[in-house]
């Protein structure tokens, strides 16, 4: 851009002429269009960056906006796979549930009756040591109660004996003193007799 130097007559004239009006004026009707010129060339050139500027931000936004398609039709697409894999597994699941559910059921009710028979074999084993203990016990107590009548009865029989021995002891000893005393009597007697004969 350039600016026309306009000249204009001294401040100190006072009296133009109507030449030099005519030049002024012709200056600034001159000065005027070549702004003029100038401001529609500057609003062509404003223009055209602008349209640039708007072309190439629809471009951008149509770029982005065929991103955004491209990864919403991948999640979709995505999406969709992994649907198909959960059903699918869902599917292998429920089959093979169906084909061991019957057979863990199998099983456990197996299980459940092995243990079962278990519990059966080992109460009853409980029950015969149980039986043979008792058993034991009474065979014991008999055996006890037996010993110790015998021992009662031969007790008895010692003191029986014992006492049958002192009672025959007793009786001898008494039998011994009344001939003791006999003897002595007789024997007095018979002293008496000699000294009365004396």
């Amino acid at each position: 851009f350039f600016f026309l130097m306009i000249r204009r007559p001294p401040r100190s004239t006072q009296s133009r002429s109507s030449a030099a009006s005519d030049v002024y004026k012709r200056q600034v009707h001159g000065f005027v269009e070549t702004k003029g010129r100038d401001l529609q060339v500057v609003d062509k050139e404003l223009l055209h960056r602008l349209q640039s500027i708007v072309e190439a931000r629809k471009e951008g936004e149509q770029r982005m906006l065929r991103l955004i398609d491209d990864r919403v039709n991948q999640i979709k697409t995505d999406l969709a796979k992994e649907t198909r894999i959960r059903v699918e597994s869902l599917d292998i699941i429920n089959s093979t549930l169906e084909e061991d559910i019957p057979r863990i059921t199998n099983s456990l009710k197996n299980e459940v009756a092995a243990k079962e028979d278990s519990d059966r074999e080992i109460t009853k084993k409980i029950i015969d040591e149980f039986s043979k203990i008792y058993s034991a016990i009474e065979e014991e107590r008999k055996t006890r109660e037996e010993t110790e009548n015998s021992m009662f009865d031969m007790l008895k029989e010692v003191v029986g004996k014992v006492k049958n021995e002192i009672d025959y002891e007793k009786k001898n000893r008494e039998t011994t003193e009344d001939n003791l005393l006999n003897l002595i009597e007789d024997a007095c007697s018979k002293l008496n007799q000699v000294s009365t004969e004396l």
